[in-house]
């Protein structure tokens, strides 16, 4: 009678945690729509303090989301990129600003406080969208890779591949401190090693010689100079090998590890070394920028100059340029002129490219455009939160590629949530259908 009675006690527990969850999440929803409805109201003319609280909010709302998908590392990873991304635009553009650098001179101006208001309806749906119980119990034990999926001619095939692109797929500067230039098939190649994982079948030989190449891929990556094709690289090998054997608190020394060396490639790029006065220089710099990734708040200046356009295009402009876009995404960027939004505006205005995932959309479509933008990313989140082993292996596969490319359609391009998909479709059936004929071959033969 005392068991019975304890478990009728520990019930009650565990629901009136998940009624807290959702008590929270409806609070911080409502504060941040109300917050947005009267920004909206006074036409985004907002003073100091009505600044600061939209940019507080876009922050709370950011690390609620990381908070509660903690064990489970795909959206753990994806909602901390975001999280990171949106303080540092916060930090030097509202909260604490930078004056010294191109990319916080529109901070003053119209755009910046509808900037910041995009964000804040981007994150907003974003955590409204977000599913109320997080699965945190599929991925105790590998949900990817199994013995039964082992297929050793496509692992040897993209191995090959892989070398092959290795060599000829980078761009090596002979000149002293310029950075290298990976081609597309370079910073796609993260498919084909989610694919070898896929159908390693977790043995050793396997694992190992996919997981030396990726290692070769992301140092040269990271000699060059360049720092987000490596990140991709190395949470791709995390998540497919060690993820489901690590917990929050055991990573943390190596995201720190990790974070200052990607610091040091930041702020020295192709001239970086291992020294003390290295290291020095890089946490003084990284205390004068409040820890913030210059390349999120570059990526914000370039969203900004999408809304300068928006002043100087018309409707019609704006449709014209998203029909391109789409066209962008079967044909290619470079076959389809003015595809890119960001060389279009770069004509009119100085930037370096990227751009926030909902300024593209709010500069086709509006302020729909930014729910839908956010409507997208929920699905996908959706689509990861229901992995199992159970699972299909491609949604498992689209799932890690989204996780490993999550800073490049957050601050690059949102061609990575369309084209990126549709490549990691057709490069998986393809091996899927070999993967068939193989076995049944071999099935044929016994």
């Amino acid at each position: 009678m005392e068991n019975i009675n304890n478990q009728r006690y520990i019930a009650p527990k565990k629901n009136l945690l998940f009624l807290n969850t959702i008590f929270i999440k409806i609070v911080l929803c409502f504060l941040s729509g109300l917050i947005f409805s009267w920004n909206c109201m006074i036409s985004f003319e907002m003073n100091n303090i009505q600044i600061k609280a939209t940019a507080i909010m876009i922050l709370v709302l950011s690390i609620y989301n990381v908070l509660i998908c903690i064990g489970n590392w795909y959206l753990t990873i994806i909602f901390s990129c975001i999280a990171y991304c949106n303080y540092s635009i916060i930090m030097v553009n509202y909260l604490s600003r930078i004056y010294n650098t191109l990319f916080t001179s529109l901070a003053d101006e119209l755009v910046a406080k509808i900037g910041i208001n995009i964000l804040l309806l981007f994150i907003l749906v974003l955590t409204v969208l977000l599913p109320n119980k997080i699965n945190k119990k599929s991925f105790h034990k590998n949900p990817i890779i199994y013995k039964k999926n082992r297929n050793n001619f496509i692992v040897l095939g993209i191995c090959l591949i892989l070398i092959l692109i290795l060599i000829f797929g980078f761009g090596r500067s002979d000149v002293r401190g310029e950075r290298g230039s990976p081609t597309q098939i370079y910073e796609y190649s993260i498919i084909f090693f989610i694919l070898g994982f896929y159908f390693c079948g977790n043995t050793k030989f396997n694992i190992s010689m996919l997981t030396i190449i990726l290692a070769l891929y992301a140092l040269q990556n990271f000699i060059y100079g360049g720092r987000v094709t490596g990140l991709q690289l190395i949470v791709c090998w995390f998540i497919m090998v060690r993820s489901y054997k690590t917990n929050i608190y055991k990573a943390l020394p190596w995201i720190l590890i990790l974070f200052v060396f990607m610091s040091l490639i930041g702020i020295f790029r192709a001239n970086f070394n291992l020294s003390i006065d290295c290291l020095k220089n890089t946490v003084k710099e990284l205390m004068q920028k409040k820890f913030s990734l210059d390349t999120a708040y570059s990526a914000y200046h370039t969203s900004l100059t999408f809304i300068k356009a928006e002043f100087i295009s018309s409707n019609a402009v704006r449709l014209k340029m998203f029909k391109k876009f789409l066209l962008s995404m079967i044909l290619g960027g470079s076959r389809v002129e003015n595809s890119s939004l960001a060389e279009f505006t770069r004509k009119y205005f100085v930037h370096y490219n990227g751009g926030i995932l909902p300024f593209f959309s709010h500069y086709y479509l509006g302020w729909f455009g930014v729910v839908f933008s956010a409507v997208i990313v929920s699905l996908y989140c959706r689509l990861i939160n229901k992995l199992d082993f159970n699972t299909n292996g491609l949604k498992k596969c689209i799932s890690v590629f989204l996780v490993c490319h999550v800073f490049r359609w957050y601050l690059y391009s949102p061609s990575g949530l369309i084209r990126g998909v549709g490549l990691v479709i057709i490069t998986y059936y393809v091996a899927y259908f070999f993967d068939l004929i193989t076995k049944q071959k071999a099935a044929s033969k016994q």
